[in-house]
């Protein structure tokens, strides 16, 4: 018969063996968390450097993939203007083939995917299995996700710090997969990231937009525009003034000059 003192040796030993299990499961998380921290340092240099809104989204994608070790992901607009509630486009993707991507071009909220029912909720949708889950259910979208090769999927929201709703990131795995804390952490750090950036990237463009069709309307109605600096004495102005005053791009206009540009018997007036 097993003495008591046996006995307590034997729970002691389990217990080690727990204590050390814990242990290593802890060290591996600390590595894990500090592989994502250190991947979305690197990443973050990357993003902010991206020349273009589609070498962004690029980034975007790539990045989603490393930090939550995903086999598929794709990166959508929000157009509020489009359908009931707005509608989802696709403007990116990884690992899909075609065919998916046609499925996927325009998404509404009455669809059965994971970023419908983010653009329902306006929160992130985490589906660990795909084939366990009540609103995809007998959905075509269902048989499209299992024919893709997906068993689990989650999408993040990608809102401006205004609250507008600008897009969604999504990641898909093969296999069904639970999202630990540390990989939603790193997924808000990276879509708060990629919101900021996306909505400067969009302004920048619309302002480089409107500054066109100045140019080409200044072309067509023949006038130019110019800005005296009065502090620092600078002058700037558009092509259109220079070809009208006659002068090469690499001029540096003044009000002195502007002045010596008119003729004699108008310069005293001005």
């Amino acid at each position: 018969m097993e003495s008591e003192l046996e006995r307590q040796v034997v729970e002691g030993i389990r217990e080690l063996q727990k204590a050390t299990e814990v242990l290593l499961q802890t060290q591996q998380m600390f590595v894990k968390e500090r592989d994502i921290a250190q991947r979305l340092q690197q990443i973050a240099t990357e993003l902010i450097s991206a020349r273009g809104i589609q070498a962004l989204y690029d980034q975007i994608l790539d990045t989603a993939l490393a930090i939550l070790h995903a086999d598929f992901a794709s990166i959508q607009k929000f157009y509020p203007e489009r359908g009931t509630n707005g509608e989802l486009q696709l403007l990116g993707y990884r690992g899909f083939d075609s065919k998916a991507a046609v499925n996927w071009e325009w998404i509404a909220s009455t669809r059965g995917t994971s970023c419908a029912e983010a653009l329902r909720t306006r929160r992130r949708a985490d589906i660990p299995d795909i084939r366990k889950c009540d609103f995809m259910s007998g959905t075509d979208d269902l048989d499209d996700y299992l024919s893709a090769g997906v068993l689990a999927v989650q999408t993040t929201p990608l809102v401006s710090r205004s609250g507008a709703l600008l897009g969604m990131v999504s990641t898909f795995w093969r296999d069904p997969h639970e999202m630990s804390a540390s990989e939603f952490r790193a997924m808000d750090v990276l879509a708060r990231l990629a919101a900021d950036l996306i909505e400067r990237s969009l302004a920048e463009d619309k302002l480089s937009e409107s500054e066109e069709h100045l140019k080409n309307a200044e072309r067509l109605a023949q006038v130019g525009h110019w800005q005296w600096d009065i502090r620092t004495n600078r002058v700037s102005g558009s092509d259109e003034m220079y070809r009208i005053f006659g002068k090469p791009r690499d001029y540096i206009p003044s009000y002195e000059g502007f002045l010596q540009d008119i003729v004699p018997p108008d310069r005293e007036q001005m």
